[in-house]
């Protein structure tokens, strides 16, 4: 219920009094006058607008004591000729200031309810937490850390404001409780997972066979080996460890480690977002279509899957790949980057894929677009529930094995902004 506030003066005459009076005593407020000095109202603050309906009022108590005198009592200079036009004056030492003056345009059952101010519950924490002004702190990547606190600050005062207003005289109901806000694209200690993260290997253990899926899925990787290892390792670019990839003994990347992973098309079948840090142990010709991921079912020329290679042999560098239909020519739709990546030195990639029937792909490294697409059209729902899903570990045994480190591997079921990814990238 809206309270304005104008300034009121009630003198003049004793019409004027007993007028002032009246009209307070309209709203439930007393009003006591002394003829020899008339004292205002005080009226009791409220704590928000929430406590309308129990308005009081504080007088002197000198003053309160006085009981406003009969029309036929008052002095005859205080009378009114009812045939004049001359109104006799009364000089009044104090004039009556209406602090708060109520306009009752709103419906009763409003009294009581929180300030229009506070937002309500459903407008806190939620897409704040996503788009391209998701900020950056925190390691839950759900939307920003600091997001999340201040919704649910925001929420509990609400609660508070609720529980003020609901004692009102008129029997209005309690404020809307507030509710925690998402939690942010980044964060350590966020509110919250976001929810469109649909897996999550932060590769933090520090031994065992199990990359723990710290996204709300709970589908955990599978560390495996084919003549060389997968192991935990203190070299990392984000939290406490990353994931080491290395070949055999004897130095052949025919061999070599990998994870097993669920499929990401069942968990992102429309737009999706992929991306992870890795670190080249080797950027020779041997790690030709050696895989950062791949995502298929066989290795038929008809066969549909998804892929990322550190170096395409045709162009010694990055290479997306997504097709439904197989590997003939003009199946595969590709983002390319257009130069090589170096050796140990950390790299963050990702690859975005929005919705839509025809839409624009993109490929970063290193938070910068590299590669666009504006004709793809396949999504992963297209490619199918996928069968062989590794990382580091290409579905052909004539492809090596990758030779590196991985860190912070991700899939969203939604296209992350540019923001989204730079705030990924400064996470540590």
């Amino acid at each position: 219920m809206p309270v304005k506030e104008p300034r009121s003066t009630c003198a003049g005459s004793a019409l004027a009094i007993a007028l002032c009076a009246a009209g307070m005593a309209a709203f439930g407020v007393a009003c006591s006058v002394d003829l020899a000095k008339l004292r205002g109202p005080a009226v009791a603050a409220s704590d928000g607008g929430a406590d309308i309906g129990e308005t009081t009022v504080a007088a002197d108590a000198a003053v309160a004591a006085d009981v406003m005198p009969a029309p036929s009592d008052l002095p005859e200079e205080a009378k009114l000729d009812q045939g004049s036009d001359d109104l006799p004056q009364v000089e009044l030492d104090t004039q009556v200031e209406l602090d708060t003056q109520v306009e009752l345009d709103a419906p009763v059952s409003d009294v009581g309810a929180a300030p229009r101010d506070v937002p309500l519950a459903d407008e806190v924490g939620s897409d704040s937490l996503s788009g391209s002004d998701a900020a950056v702190s925190g390691d839950d990547l759900g939307l920003a850390e600091d997001s999340g606190v201040e919704d649910a600050t925001t929420g509990d005062s609400r609660e508070t404001a609720g529980a003020d207003g609901g004692a009102g005289a008129t029997g209005g109901a309690g404020g809307i409780s507030g509710s925690g806000g998402a939690g942010g694209v980044v964060g350590t200690g966020g509110a919250g997972v976001d929810p469109d993260l649909v897996l999550w290997y932060k590769f933090d253990e520090s031994s065992g066979t199990v990359a723990a899926d710290s996204s709300a899925s709970g589908l955990d990787g599978r560390l495996a080996a084919s003549g060389g290892s997968a192991t935990f390792s203190t070299e990392c670019q984000v939290g406490t460890h990353a994931l080491l990839l290395s070949p055999g003994s004897s130095g052949s990347f025919q061999s070599g480690g990998y994870v097993t992973t669920p499929a990401p098309t069942s968990l992102a079948p429309d737009a999706i977002t992929i991306a992870l840090w890795v670190k080249l142990a080797s950027a020779s010709s041997d790690q030709n279509w050696a895989r950062l991921f791949d995502f298929g079912t066989g290795t038929g020329a008809s066969d549909p899957y998804l892929y990322m290679t550190v170096r395409a042999s045709d162009t010694s560098n990055p290479r997306f790949g997504i097709t439904q239909v197989g590997r003939g020519v003009g199946g595969v739709q590709r983002l390319d980057d257009p130069s090589p990546l170096t050796a140990n030195v950390w790299h963050h990639i990702a690859i975005v894929l929005p919705a839509g029937t025809t839409y624009v792909g993109s490929l970063y490294i290193d938070g910068v677009v590299v590669a666009t697409n504006n004709a793809m059209t396949v999504h992963p729902a297209d490619v199918g529930v996928t069968t062989d899903n590794w990382l580091g570990r290409s579905p052909s045994s004539a492809d090596p094995y990758l030779s590196a480190w991985l860190d912070d591997f991700r899939i969203y079921k939604r296209a992350l902004s540019a923001a989204e990814i730079a705030s990924l990238m400064a996470l540590r």
